[in-house]
């Protein structure tokens, strides 16, 4: 379990980091294009990119560290079968647990503060008074609010507040810091608020921005879309509450709104706070007397699916811009890491096939740029999980048995000494030798080791079979080293 999350974390860092082009590219369209575009449409581009980050980044990941244009992170290996060939703490485990330190420290914070605020309203609120219950009856009025639903008790009084909010977590709130606001000002907050609590789209959508942002602390385009996505929620609460209404009504709601200008604080989470400072407010006021109407027809619905479709193009290019460096480089090191490692399962049913060659015949084809004991060609066998190393057909004889010796001694120096060695063996080579036909072919065991796993003992078994490279070019007619696997 550890090892698969470990391999979703490392594909996630290089596609979120890629991704967050992608999102800044997505932000400074919407702010050179804002007023363009109704709110509406803008609204559901940002739900689409919230969405595509919270939920698709694993599988993009994956490709990301596949195709990805700049190598990027640790590159990520299986755990090894045998526990003589696992290592210590590698520095993706290190920064691994960095990432869910940091994702919890994230949450923490987040949490912390709204369970005391939540504690300071149960303490220092009230029930409002008859006349803001009366103003609130009446705009559940004009805004066609199912009137059947227990609104009362929604609306309370916090003096200690700076200034009017909203609890948009259940259970939902609209809070005033004072009651003696004039009837315009105190029209407009209940309507503002009302907005916040009474469509449960925006709890959704709060609860998956902050999913994201948990998974994405680390990248600071996410950040960016965080504060702009929170204020593009204060513009279409603002849209929904006066955005429909007469100009004269709309004036009334935006001179409210100035009133109530205050110099940002940082807001509390799981909450909304009317007032906000002079850029912001800028942007909804315009926002408000520009006003909009609702629109269902052809050309809205071309705009939200077009701007969906801009968001989506521009965030899965941008996810392969950066790729993990090869997860499948095997070395001398590592070697006796596969073994015993079933890709197959370790990749899912989607096989990877530009990072490990997936062939026909039932194998994978690994990176050896290492050249591990000088082997042109490394190979793990999916039904088998065994490795067998494929030399240069040009390499000396000799050449091949001094480096067959160095790999024995490693063997024996992780397992200790082999239990038997130097006995001829005939071996089954169904699809090896000839590409798909069978063929029986004698090998000659050079020893068979035994060592410990999780599950009790299995046995690596070295057999050479002269002339039995087939994969590659460079390989055909060389020799094979074959690191057979078996589990007692």
């Amino acid at each position: 379990m550890y090892s698969a999350y470990l391999r979703i974390f490392g594909w996630l860092c290089p596609a979120s980091l890629g991704m967050g082009l992608g999102v800044a590219l997505v932000l400074l369209l919407y702010r050179a294009c804002e007023k363009r575009i109704g709110t509406e449409q803008w609204t559901w581009m940002f739900g689409v990119v919230t969405y595509i980050l919270w939920t698709r980044v694993w599988r993009w990941g994956n490709f990301a560290s596949d195709m990805g244009l700049i190598p990027l992170g640790f590159a990520y290996a299986p755990e090894a079968e045998l526990l003589a060939a696992r290592g210590g703490v590698s520095p993706l485990d290190i920064v691994f647990w960095i990432y869910l330190v940091g994702m919890a420290l994230f949450l923490l914070c987040r949490a912390v503060p709204y369970i005391r605020f939540r504690l300071r309203v149960r303490r220092e609120s009230h029930p409002a008074s008859e006349r803001v219950e009366r103003a609130f009856e009446k705009v559940l009025e004009s805004v066609n609010a199912d009137l059947t639903e227990n609104w009362r008790g929604s609306v309370r009084v916090m003096p200690s507040l700076p200034g009017p909010a909203s609890v948009i977590y259940w259970p939902k709130v609209m809070l005033l810091d004072r009651e003696d606001y004039d009837d315009e000002t105190l029209d407009a907050i209940l309507r503002h608020e009302l907005m916040h609590t009474w469509h449960v789209k925006i709890t959704t959508n709060r609860s998956l921005q902050l999913t994201t942002a948990a998974l994405h602390w680390f990248n600071p385009a996410v950040w960016w879309f965080a504060r702009e996505e929170r204020a593009r929620e204060e513009l279409a609460c603002d849209m929904a509450a006066a955005g429909w209404r007469t100009l004269e009504r709309r004036q009334s709601y935006a001179r409210a709104m100035v009133r109530l200008a205050a110099e940002p604080k940082r807001e509390i989470p799981g909450t909304a706070h009317m007032a906000c400072g002079a850029k912001l407010l800028r942007r909804r006021v315009e926002t408000v007397l520009r006003g909009e109407r609702y629109d269902e027809g052809f050309w809205a619905a071309a705009r939200r699916v077009g701007l969906a479709a801009l968001a989506v193009v521009l965030l899965v290019s941008s996810s392969l811009l950066f790729g993990l460096p090869d997860r499948f480089h095997v070395t001398e090191e590592n070697l006796l890491v596969w073994p015993g490692v079933y890709l197959r399962g370790l990749l899912g049913n989607e096989v990877d096939e530009s990072a490990a060659v997936w062939n026909d015949d039932g194998w994978y084809l690994l990176n050896a740029g290492g050249r591990p004991y000088g082997a042109a060609a490394v190979l793990v066998e999916d039904y088998t999980a065994s490795v067998y190393l494929e030399f240069p057909a040009a390499m000396p004889e000799a050449e091949v048995e001094e480096n067959i010796a160095r790999l024995q001694a490693r063997l024996t120096a992780a397992l200790g000494e082999p239990l038997t060695a130097g006995e001829s063996l005939l071996v089954w080579m169904e699809r090896l030798l000839t590409g798909g036909e069978s063929q029986e072919a004698a090998g000659e065991r050079l020893g068979v080791w035994r060592g410990q796993t999780d599950s009790g003992t299995a046995t690596v078994t070295l057999t050479l079979w002269p002339g039995g490279a087939s994969h590659t070019p460079e390989t055909e007619g060389g020799m094979l080293v074959g690191l057979l696997w078996n589990e007692d």
